[in-house]
């Protein structure tokens, strides 16, 4: 049985100065435009080949602020990896490793500014709640984060396996952001009207509520949502020895498949197109894969029927031609096929809950060109606005969304200055 614990996996300091004088420091890095945080790769490696190490994890702090968790969890094989051109030599600059090299081996050390007095509240501690909270305590604003857990970390701390991000890590962000005097309060927040005396409110709670699968069956006993299973898998230790099913092919989907095999099960994952075709990311169905984890492709769950144990009845599916998305359609077939299982977990994605008065549509919240709700000064921020996405594209969304606010406060206060 495979281990929860995080294989950490960092360089030495020499096999660090080893691989960071592989960069080829271009020109035109294309690494900085795949990041989605834009950080200056080029420049941090080229630090920590000359052992600068705090002057690296000056510069990642300067566009990311979360190298201690992006390290661990940005599916960088797609992104700055994935773009390098040292690829065309041999292999890519293992730019993901020398941020975790330079994450361990750091604190951070932010420039504080001086109080504004500003006072903001954010609603949720998920990675763009965290992120725009960050930001916005640097620039000497006043935050005070309502979050219904005990800890401050969202999905980071409550859906990602412990295989994949060390608690710790998520712990060190947490230490960090009370240091630089955020206020955290534990509180199940549903209306803006609970927590007065706040100048602008900020909705980060992400997107934790499993959308339907619209198959028959799925309420029934033994069927169970992603959310809650990876919220606290160790209180699913009955599954040991069971057979188990995952409905979906993205990353929740493989990151149940590994949890649930760690925990002693017999695991499938149901996938209605091709395995090529899921959009998980490629190394971590790899892992799966080695793992023992079996991938059903082209079977498409109808219903679920339970007498001694769960049946999924699929429709069979086949391969049709290439969508606009790049992504195979594909054709139902007249054949169905039935298995049994012991439990079931839905992870075919998930949408924002309601909150207050805010509009939402198709499971995200409305916002407008400037990330407002229909609700006057309250603005929301990551998943609950774009739906579903990864790590490091949720901290992107708070930090963007922080420079504008940021921006707009300025105007306004310029403007009272100036009126008056």
């Amino acid at each position: 049985m495979n281990s929860f614990n995080t294989n950490i996996n960092c360089y030495s300091e020499s096999e660090a100065l080893e691989e960071s004088s592989k960069c080829l420091k271009c020109r035109n890095p294309k690494c900085v435009s795949a990041c989605p945080l834009n950080n200056n790769i080029p420049k941090f490696i080229g630090l920590i080949s000359e052992g600068k190490l705090a002057e690296a994890r000056m510069v990642l702090d300067s566009t990311s602020g979360f190298s201690d968790i992006c390290s661990y969890v940005c599916y960088s094989e797609n992104k700055c990896m994935g773009s390098c051109i040292r690829k065309k030599i041999d292999k890519a600059v293992n730019i993901k490793k020398l941020e975790k090299y330079v994450a361990l081996n750091t604190t951070p050390n932010p420039d504080i500014k001086s109080k504004n007095n500003i006072k903001l509240c954010v609603i949720g501690s998920g990675p763009a709640g965290l992120a725009f909270a960050r930001d916005a305590l640097i620039n000497g604003y006043d935050v005070t984060i309502f979050e219904r857990h005990n800890h401050l970390g969202g999905l980071l701390r409550y859906a990602i396996p412990t295989f994949r991000l060390p608690r710790v890590r998520v712990t060190a962000i947490e230490t960090e952001l009370l240091g630089l005097g955020l206020k955290f309060i534990t509180k199940n927040v549903q209306s803006i009207e609970e927590i007065p005396g706040f100048d602008y409110y900020f909705l980060a709670t992400g997107t934790s509520k499993t959308k339907s699968a619209g198959i028959e069956g799925e309420t029934l006993n033994g069927v169970l949502d992603w959310t809650t299973f990876l919220s606290r898998p160790n209180s699913y230790n009955y599954i040991e020895s069971k057979d188990v099913c995952i409905i979906g092919g993205g990353n929740v989907a493989i990151d149940c498949a590994r949890v649930a095999s760690r925990l002693g099960a017999n695991v499938s994952i149901l996938y209605r197109r091709g395995i090529n075709d899921m959009p998980c990311n490629l190394e971590e169905l790899n892992r799966a894969l080695s793992e023992n984890i079996k991938i059903i492709e082209y079977r498409k769950p109808l219903s679920i029927s339970k007498q001694n144990s769960l049946t999924v009845e699929n429709i069979i599916t086949k391969p049709g031609e290439v969508a606009s998305d790049g992504r195979r359609s594909i054709i139902n077939t007249s054949e169905h096929q039935c298995f049994n299982y012991d439990y079931i977990i839905k992870a075919i994605g998930s949408e924002a809950e309601e909150f207050d008065n805010v509009l939402l549509s198709k499971g995200k919240v409305l916002v407008d060109e400037h990330y407002q709700t229909n609700i006057t000064n309250v603005y929301a921020i990551g998943d609950v606005v774009s739906g579903a996405t990864t790590v490091t594209d949720a901290i992107r969304h708070g930090k963007d969304v922080f420079s504008y606010i940021d921006k707009l406060i300025k105007r306004k206060l310029t403007r009272n200055t100036s009126s008056n």
